[in-house]
């Protein structure tokens, strides 16, 4: 009789432990972006309503003639031990710190939001099944206003991100007022 030899397979989630450390430790390595001397600024603030990882990203780079990222983050449960970045924007959303970042953004084009997200539906270790989504908001930020950038999961493989300006009223408190997106950018840029 031939000895058999019995290996268990790790669980596949195992697999991707590389990769989750990857995101967290990268925060570490990328410069935070500071606007050139001058410039005409606005401030952002990036959130989720969520306490599932999110990562988010605010830039330039879709569009034709710009290539500016601005912010990466990665919000939720994984950015509990992180220090959130903020410029002390007014009225802050009623979410954990670990869900919101604020940055500093030039003015003059127009801005791509990105998010994305993943859960765990079924923990199994032979079939997880997971949930992802990813939702894109762009919009033109004006000189000195400032804006929240808002990522929700309303449900199972749904996700948005909405875009309101932050206004002062007279009383002194904050409004929050919808702004219009743009359409989606061409991805052929010409070089």
């Amino acid at each position: 009789m031939k000895p058999t030899m019995c290996f268990n397979r790790p669980p596949r989630w195992l697999s991707m432990l590389p990769w989750v450390a990857a995101l967290l430790l990268a925060g570490c390595a990328i410069p935070k972006y500071q606007p050139p001397a001058g410039a005409a600024i606005s401030q952002v603030r990036l959130y989720t309503t969520s306490s599932a990882n999110a990562s988010v990203i605010i830039g330039q780079f879709p569009f034709c003639g710009g290539r500016k990222v601005y912010r990466t983050a990665l919000l939720g449960v994984a950015n509990l031990l992180s220090q959130p970045e903020t410029l002390g924007m007014p009225s802050p959303p009623a979410v954990p710190a670990s869900q919101m970042t604020e940055v500093a953004i030039e003015t003059g084009r127009p801005l791509s939001i990105l998010a994305s997200s993943m859960q765990t539906l079924v923990i199994s270790p032979s079939a997880p099944v997971f949930d992802t989504c990813r939702a894109e908001a762009y919009f033109e930020p004006q000189a000195g206003e400032r804006y929240e950038a808002v990522f929700e999961r309303p449900g199972t493989g749904v996700c948005t991100v909405s875009v309101v300006q932050l206004r002062a009223a007279s009383d002194g408190t904050w409004t929050r007022v919808p702004v219009s997106s743009l359409p989606k950018p061409s991805q052929a840029c010409p070089n």
